[in-house]
C-alpha cells in the first residue's frame, strides 16, 4: 500500500480505555498498526468507572511501543481531523466522556451488544451516547 502524501494525510485521534482487555484492545492495536502507516495518530486514555487500576492491555501496550506512540492519559481534550471512540461501553458507570472532543468526524466503534438475548437492553446506550454528544462538537457523527 502507498502512504498518503502529506496533503492528503489526516490527523486521526485514537479515545479508549486503555485497560480493556481481549477483543478491544486487540482490535485497536490492529487498527493503530494498519492507520499509522498513512495517517499522523495520536492515541488517548480515558480512565473509566469500568476498570480498576492503571494497568494498560498488553496487547496495545506492546503495540503503542512498537509504533512509538505516547498514550496521553485522561487529557482535558482531544481534536483531530477524525476522532475515533472504541467501545463506548466502558462509559455505562459514569455521566460524562471525561474530555471534550472536537473533530470533522467522530466514529464510535461498538464492540458490545446493545441488547442481550432476550431483547432487554445490555445496559444504558442512551445515556453513554448522551455523554458522548455533550461532550463532543463534530461535523458528521458515526456509529460503527
Amino acid at each position: 500500500m502507498m502512504p498518503a502524501s502529506c496533503a492528503d494525510q489526516k490527523t486521526i485521534a485514537y479515545l479508549i480505555d486503555p485497560r480493556m482487555p481481549g477483543g478491544t484492545s486487540s482490535a485497536v492495536a490492529q487498527e493503530l498498526r494498519t492507520i499509522s502507516q498513512a495517517h499522523k495518530l495520536t492515541v488517548h486514555g480515558l480512565h473509566s468507572r469500568m476498570f480498576k487500576g492503571n494497568k494498560i492491555a498488553p496487547q496495545l501496550e506492546a503495540e503503542l511501543d512498537e509504533l512509538h506512540i505516547r498514550l496521553d492519559v485522561d487529557p482535558l481534550s482531544v481534536s483531530a481531523d477524525v476522532v475515533i471512540l472504541h467501545n463506548p461501553a466502558f462509559l455505562k458507570f459514569q455521566d460524562r466522556l471525561g474530555t471534550n472532543v472536537l473533530c470533522r468526524e467522530l466514529y464510535v466503534v461498538t464492540h458490545e451488544n446493545f441488547l442481550r438475548p432476550d431483547g432487554l437492553d445490555g445496559f444504558d446506550i442512551n445515556k453513554t451516547l448522551d455523554a458522548i454528544e455533550k461532550s463532543s462538537v463534530a461535523q458528521k457523527r458515526i456509529l460503527a
